[in-house]
């Protein structure tokens, strides 16, 4: 009997592993959680690595094994986050209640049978998502009425639409298997995205949309990434990489259209809703924090610090979080355009016929230095990184959400688990250093970069003269 090709294993072997995490991931035992999680994972890359190579799954094939995933992971309840309830309260804020989710929180409507639904820690919170996933929640509120399964089921179904939608988009523009296998069999999109009914699925089809549109339409690009921004704002980051391609590669014009059309659909969707009142709740989302961001353990210094001084505990923890956000978006904000830097330095990505290599790379910096970013962010990435598949940076978003996955295995009710002070010290530690030790990394060759070129051009410290600065331009 003959061997199945490796491929066939590689495919088999990360579709079995999902569908089991899929089944099992609720378990109070860690080893039971992490073991087909690592296993698929481990499958995704084999398959990514046969296909660099040109002997990697056929595209049906792949396609066919992500649809059956897709499938399953609607039919089953969410793993770990409720968020999909949180959408459906804030839906019938608006549907039900005639209110607005931006000035009310699920708290104020605590009659409603969707209330209790939702996790506490949500339910005093205000709107942070952006006015057109808005929409998608009233709409779905709307046809789910009070039925939890419904709502569930409704928001898990816009999430798999989403996630087929990215991957029919991507077989469109010529993707290679190698690239869907990173959307389509990846363990982030399948479990975080599509199963947990995350608003992230939606933003990656946007992105991506995007992205190829910028081929032909960079204004219409520009446009379409102002409507993910309206699904939930940090997608601007994205919207960095694209400007700063159009800039280089069709100059200031066309950039400055495209920043203006992107404005203008953020400005536009925001003043129906309320205007500033509606961006209030993005300042108290700013304060949230993930424990393996690289600012969760600065912060707690900084608390400690402040009590030892005698400080009230609650006061010094509310300022410490706010500086530490303050901190966090400054350092995003330089992060990202030393990324953008340095990427367009490249001929490669100066010359393609699309951003999607600025664009991941902007999104990377993002979730490197971020202070909130849970597994699913990684899954509003992946479609464009699959457009540059190949790429480092690809590779590294990839490689960050099979990080952040293996981290959100753990929860604090598995605190006595055999294995739970390693993937505790694991999360809290080793995955907020290594992010940091990057991000210093990416500071530091961006500056030798800089500090090279502005020598180059004839800046300060360099031997040239006014013909060679000249010439060189």
């Amino acid at each position: 009997m003959p061997r199945p090709a490796p491929r066939t294993l590689a495919l088999a072997g990360t579709a079995t592993a999902t569908a089991t995490f899929l089944l099992t991931a609720r378990s109070d035992v860690l080893a039971v959680r992490l073991a087909p999680l690592l296993v698929a994972f481990g499958g995704l890359a084999a398959t990514i690595a046969l296909a660099r190579r040109g002997q990697g799954p056929s595209t049906r094939a792949v396609l066919g094994t992500a649809a059956l995933l897709v499938g399953l992971a609607v039919a089953l309840p969410p793993l770990h986050s409720q968020d999909v309830y949180l959408y459906g309260m804030q839906g019938r804020i608006v549907a039900v209640h005639g209110s607005n989710p931006y000035l009310h929180e699920p708290g104020a409507f605590a009659d409603d049978p969707l209330h209790d639904e939702v996790s506490p820690p949500w339910r005093d919170d205000r709107s942070n998502y952006g006015p057109a996933f808005t929409a998608v929640e009233a709409a779905v509120a709307t046809v789910a009425g009070p039925s939890p399964t419904r709502v569930r089921v409704l928001f898990q179904l816009v999430a798999a639409a989403a996630v087929l939608g990215a991957l029919a988009l991507l077989r469109r523009a010529g993707v290679e298997p190698g690239g869907l296998a990173l959307v389509g069999l990846n363990p982030v999109v399948i479990a975080k995205g599509v199963n947990e009914g995350h608003a992230d699925a939606l933003l990656g089809v946007l992105l991506l949309a995007a992205v190829l549109a910028a081929r032909r339409r960079p204004v219409v690009a520009a446009a379409v990434l102002g409507v993910a921004a309206l699904v939930k704002p940090f997608a601007l980051v994205a919207g960095v990489g694209l400007v700063a391609w159009l800039l280089v590669r069709r100059g200031w014009r066309t950039a400055a259209a495209a920043s203006a059309a992107t404005g203008a659909t953020v400005a536009g969707g925001y003043l129906l809703v309320g205007g500033p009142r509606a961006l209030e709740p993005l300042r108290e989302a700013g304060l949230q924090q993930s424990r393996s961001s690289l600012w969760a353990q600065p912060r707690l210094v900084l608390t400690e610090a402040w009590v030892a001084q005698g400080r009230d505990g609650g006061t010094a923890g509310l300022e410490a979080r706010q500086l530490v956000a303050a901190l966090a978006l400054a350092v995003v904000a330089v992060v990202v355009v030393a990324v953008v830097f340095l990427v367009l330095r490249r001929a490669d990505a100066r010359t393609a016929p699309d951003p999607a290599l600025v664009v991941t790379a902007a999104f990377l910096a993002y979730l490197l230095a971020s202070v909130y970013v849970p597994a699913w962010y990684v899954a509003a990435a992946l479609p464009v990184a699959a457009v540059c598949w190949r790429s480092r940076g690809a590779v590294l978003v990839a490689v960050h959400g099979a990080v952040l996955s293996v981290v959100y295995t753990y929860s604090a009710h598995l605190g006595d688990d055999p294995m739970a002070p390693a993937l505790r010290g694991f999360s809290t530690w080793v995955v907020p250093a290594a992010q940091a030790l990057v991000v210093v990394a990416i500071l530091a060759r961006a500056a030798r970069t800089a500090l090279r070129w502005w020598r180059g051009r004839g800046g300060v410290g360099s031997t040239r003269g006014p013909t060679a600065v000249a010439s060189l331009r």
